[in-house]
């Protein structure tokens, strides 16, 4: 058995793509937008598996200037419901120095 293609993405992806549901997007960045919500789909579909980093959860607070509840309700639907990407534990490390910025 062949295992699904395994593919990691940081926040930034997902947050432009919190932006293109708002229509904030920059409209360069649509065709990488095209391609990262067939990666969702697929991922969705179990035909690929996505992963982030868990601190994308901690990254993903606005898309642009908007905090409002929708994006919150969107990276929460993206991010943790286990449906489209895996989250990658950081080492102690990685996190402590985030932390710190």
């Amino acid at each position: 058995m062949i295992a699904n293609p395994r593919i990691y993405s940081d926040a930034n992806p997902i947050i432009e793509l919190a932006k293109w549901a708002k229509r904030t997007h920059d409209p360069l960045r649509e065709p990488d937008l095209l391609m990262m919500e067939k990666l969702l789909k697929a991922a969705n579909n179990e035909d690929i598996s996505l992963f982030t980093s868990s601190i994308s959860v901690a990254e993903c607070v606005a898309a642009g200037d908007d905090y409002g509840d929708d994006i919150q309700e969107f990276f929460i639907g993206v991010l943790t419901s286990g449906r489209m990407f895996k989250l990658v534990q950081d080492s102690i490390f990685v996190t402590e120095q985030a932390r710190d910025l």
